[in-house]
C-alpha cells in the first residue's frame, strides 16, 4: 500500500448528536466502553500499511489532540510525522450539508504539498463511520478498474434516524451513474456511500484549484456533476457498519455493540482496532451485583444491576441501582437506589440517590457532560 496518504474528513451534521458535540469533535465521541469513533477508521488506515495520515478537526480539537497524541497508539512514528492533525470545519453550506468539504483541503494545500511528491492516491474517510473494513480489498479493486474515483457502498443499507447520507446507483460492473441525498428520495433501502473513497491525487488537486475560482464547496456534488467524464466506480462492502450521526444512531450502535457476532467481526478480526491506552486496575464486582449481556471497561465499580448496557472506564455503579439498556460514559457516578432505562450519560455525570430517569428507545434521554441529577 505505497504511494496513498490517507485523510480523515471533519463530518457534517452534528447538531443532530445535541449536547455530545458541544465540548468535542464529532471524532472523539467516546463509543463501546474504551473507544473513539475515529479509533475506527484510522484503525482501518493502518491496518492497510497507510503511514501518511491527516486528521481535519474542527474548532474543538482540543479532545482530538489530546486523544490522538503523536500517533503512537496507533503504531504511527512521531519522529517521521506520520500523523498531521489539519484544521477546517469553519465552512457551511447554506440550505443544505457540505457532504466532504473541498474548503477543508483547500485550507490544509500545506500538507497536500508535503505529501505531494509520494501520493498518488489518497483515501478519504469519514470520521464517524464504524466499520472494520477490507482497504487492501478496495484498492486493488480501484486499480483494476483503472478508476478516478471508488467510493465505497453498503448495499440495503436501512436508514430509520436522522442521517442524510449519499445514495449511490450502481450498474453491474460496478459504475456509478448517479449520485442521490437519500433523505431528499424518501428510501428506505439504498446503496448507501460508507464515507470512504480513493481518489486520484492529481483529480483532487485539479479539483481544490477549480474550487478556489468557482466557489465550489462539495466534492460529492463535483462528482455527481462530472460522472460522464470520470471514471467512478462503486465497491460493495461486507459486513457491519453503521454511521453514527445522530443521538437516535449512537444510542442503536451502542446496543448493536451488544451482539455478538458485531463483536466479533469489530473486535476479533485480523484488523485490530486500536485505541488510546490507558492502565486501569480491572473491574471490581461487588457480591451484590449483576450483570447480564453488558460491555463493562476497566476501572470500574459495580454494586448494582446493569443489563443490555455499556458501563465505561471509572463509572461507579452503587448498590440498588438498576441500569437497563444505557450507555454510562467514564467517570459517572450513580447512587443508591437509582433506576437508569434507555439512557446515555456523557462522562463525569452524578445521579443522586433514589433518582429515576427514563428514556425510551426512539428517543433516549441523554444527560449532558458533568450534570448533577
Amino acid at each position: 500500500m505505497k504511494k496513498i496518504a490517507g485523510i480523515i474528513i471533519n463530518c457534517p451534521n452534528q447538531n443532530n448528536l445535541e449536547a455530545m458535540t458541544s465540548h468535542r469533535s464529532i471524532h472523539t465521541v467516546p463509543f463501546g466502553g474504551k473507544y473513539r469513533l475515529i479509533d475506527f477508521p484510522l484503525s482501518n488506515f493502518v491496518n492497510s500499511g497507510i503511514r501518511k495520515i491527516g486528521v481535519i478537526g474542527s474548532y474543538k480539537y482540543r479532545s482530538l489532540t489530546d486523544h490522538l497524541g503523536s500517533g503512537e497508539d496507533w503504531n504511527l512514528s512521531s519522529k517521521s510525522n506520520d500523523l498531521s492533525i489539519l484544521h477546517g470545519g469553519k465552512n457551511k453550506k447554506i440550505g443544505e450539508i457540505t457532504r466532504i468539504s473541498i474548503q477543508d483541503f483547500i485550507d490544509n494545500k500545506a500538507f497536500f504539498r508535503k505529501i505531494a511528491e509520494t501520493t498518488e492516491h489518497i483515501l478519504l474517510s469519514n470520521c464517524n463511520s464504524i466499520a472494520n473494513m477490507d482497504v487492501e480489498g478496495i484498492f486493488d479493486f480501484y486499480l483494476e478498474k483503472k478508476a478516478d474515483v471508488v467510493m465505497v457502498y453498503k448495499p440495503n443499507y436501512t436508514s430509520d434516524d436522522l442521517y442524510k447520507g449519499v445514495a449511490l446507483e450502481v450498474e453491474r460492473n460496478g459504475e456509478i451513474i448517479k449520485i442521490l441525498n437519500n433523505s431528499n428520495e424518501n428510501m428506505d433501502h439504498f446503496n448507501l456511500y460508507a464515507g470512504m473513497m480513493f481518489i486520484k491525487s492529481t483529480l483532487l488537486e485539479d479539483i481544490m484549484e477549480d474550487a478556489e475560482e468557482s466557489g465550489e464547496l462539495d466534492l460529492i456534488d463535483v462528482l455527481q456533476s462530472n460522472l460522464d467524464r470520470l471514471n467512478v466506480y462503486g465497491y460493495q462492502m461486507e459486513g457491519y457498519l453503521k454511521i453514527v450521526n445522530s443521538l437516535k444512531s449512537y444510542f442503536d450502535a451502542s446496543m448493536y455493540l451488544l451482539d455478538p457476532e458485531i463483536q466479533k467481526e469489530l473486535f476479533y478480526s485480523k484488523r485490530k482496532i486500536y485505541t488510546k491506552t490507558k492502565d486501569n486496575h480491572p473491574t471490581k464486582y461487588n457480591e451484590k451485583s449483576k450483570v447480564k449481556n453488558s460491555i463493562i471497561a476497566s476501572g470500574a465499580h459495580i454494586n448494582g444491576t446493569v443489563e443490555n448496557s455499556i458501563v465505561f472506564r471509572e463509572a461507579t455503579i452503587a448498590e440498588g441501582v438498576v441500569i437497563r439498556n444505557s450507555v454510562i460514559m467514564q467517570n459517572c457516578t450513580i447512587e443508591k437506589n437509582t433506576e437508569i432505562v434507555n439512557c446515555i450519560l456523557d462522562k463525569y455525570v452524578k445521579v443522586t440517590e433514589g433518582k429515576v430517569l427514563k428514556g425510551t428507545e426512539d428517543k433516549p434521554l441523554l444527560i449532558k457532560k458533568d450534570s448533577v441529577i
